[in-house]
């Protein structure tokens, strides 16, 4: 059988009706996958898209989200089944763009599943490149395919909402692959084809969209990774950098567009600003607070001196300390300082059990300034006047208001009485409060009944009627 005819049926069994029939396509495809790209015959992009687009049509078909979310893991792990990368990378192009061709034709109900398709099938691919370390082919190839699909600026058939959305995923599926451990240089070399799609596309929308949803988050989640782990710092400024100096090399360049410079440039000094603040947190500042100034004075043995040794010492400290003090008041002062050295106080007298040390008058410094005199502030209580309001509401000559009377029940509870009169207090047993509303419709409200007929009864009798003739 001709190998033209093969794709054209499982095309044919892909989108079928049946369930049954479009499982059992599903696993012969993945074997025919298999063993073709093994044989010298290797794959063409027309046979690529012959299978996607029964495979894009085998989604199409299938109904309920469970059974749906099967189906895509099963279509995304078809790109194991290719041995070769050359195959892998392919398919992946041509993927792209059979779902950039049909994404206009894909109404309400069926979009959500597809974007599932798309965004499982990005993290596969990412994941093939993370398998093979990051290495420099496995990354050119990716570039390539997003150049010649997605970010081609110079196609413009591709729907603005199929790079809006694919701009969105890019970057959470990238992180979600592993992103902390690709170095700074691979990560800026995965993003240059959105780089190179800022520079020649001339569609606003859509550069406005990636510096939205690339350029600004990087520069977000390298603020995170800055305050987070010290080996992520300088890999958050160096991503920082490169991105800064690509687009200023945009900017100036002549081909530039005026609104493109415009917002390259703005995005240059906000990426500046950036590099700026986390260098200066680098910097430790001196912390003068916690600077402790320790002056070099020996101490002195805790023996107490002779009386002689203790005039000899403070000779050779006059004649030390008179060019420092020449004025009377050091004199005063010295000589003060020499009384309470001689003659100790029973405070400051030395003794075995303190053994504090006595410092000479050559060892104290000359005070240069005189000592300020701390002012004590003293507050008059009887001038304060809020405080004797304070206390003159505490203890008030006029009682506080209290209603003598409580005021009256509502309507339905009190009895009826003029507005005239007021309620007079009857030792009598109280008459039945009337009742306005009652539960059946059939009984009359009840009327307060007293002993004279004449005045309860409210009816006309015979003889009450023969008075009126």
């Amino acid at each position: 059988m001709a190998t033209g005819s093969t794709e054209l049926m499982f095309v044919q069994r892909l989108a079928s009706n049946e369930r049954r029939i479009r499982d059992k396509a599903i696993k012969k495809i993945r074997k025919y996958l298999h063993v073709r790209s093994k044989s010298k015959k290797e794959f063409s992009a027309e046979d690529f898209l012959k299978i996607w687009k029964g495979l894009h049509f085998c989604l199409w078909m299938q109904d309920k989200p469970l059974i749906q979310e099967e189906l895509v893991d099963k279509i995304t792990s078809l790109i194991l089944s290719l041995s070769t990368p050359d195959q892998v990378f392919l398919f992946m192009k041509v993927f792209l763009v059979t779902e950039s061709r049909e994404w206009l034709t894909l109404d309400k109900w069926r979009l959500d599943k597809f974007m599932m398709l798309i965004r499982r099938n990005l993290r596969e691919m990412l994941r093939y490149v993370q398998n093979r370390n990051w290495n420099k082919s496995s990354i050119d190839n990716l570039c390539a395919v997003l150049k010649e699909t997605v970010l081609n600026p110079s196609d413009v058939k591709v729907p603005f909402g199929f790079r809006a959305y694919f701009n969105l995923i890019f970057l959470e599926e990238l992180f979600l692959t592993g992103l902390k451990k690709v170095s700074s240089l691979k990560l800026c070399e995965i993003l240059e084809p959105f780089f190179n799609f800022l520079y020649q596309s001339t569609q606003k929308e859509v550069v406005l969209d990636i510096i939205k949803k690339i350029v600004n988050p990087i520069v977000i989640n390298a603020k995170k990774l800055f305050c987070t782990v010290q080996s992520s710092q300088l890999q958050a400024i160096a991503v920082c950098e490169i991105i800064e100096e690509k687009l200023f090399n945009f900017g100036k360049d002549v081909k530039c567009n005026s609104w493109q410079r415009r917002l390259f440039y703005d995005q240059v000094k906000r990426i500046r600003d950036f590099i700026d603040t986390t260098v200066a947190l680098k910097i430790p500042e001196p912390d003068y607070e916690d600077c402790d100034i320790q002056l070099n004075i020996p101490q002195l043995k805790t023996t107490p001196q002779p009386e002689d040794q203790k005039g000899k010492a403070l000779a050779t400290s006059e004649k030390t300390n008179s060019t420092n003090l020449p004025d009377q008041k050091a004199v005063k002062r010295r000589a003060s300082l020499e009384n309470s050295i001689c003659s100790p106080s029973k405070k400051n007298k030395v003794t075995a059990e303190n053994k504090t040390p006595v410092l000479l008058e050559s060892q104290i410094l000359p005070q240069q300034t005189r000592p300020s005199v701390e002012k004590k502030v003293v507050f008059d209580m009887k001038k304060n006047t809020a405080l004797k309001f304070k206390k003159g509401m505490k203890i008030s000559p006029r009682p506080v208001y209290s209603p003598s009377k409580k005021p009256d029940q509502g309507i339905l509870k009190s009895p009826i009485v003029p507005i005239h009169q007021s309620p007079v207090k009857s030792s009598k047993k109280k008459s039945p409060k009337v009742q306005l509303f009652q539960k059946d419709s059939s009984q009359r409200a009840s009327i307060p009944l007293s002993k004279s007929k004449k005045e309860t009864s409210g009816r006309m009798t015979r003889s009450r009627a023969s008075d009126f003739f």
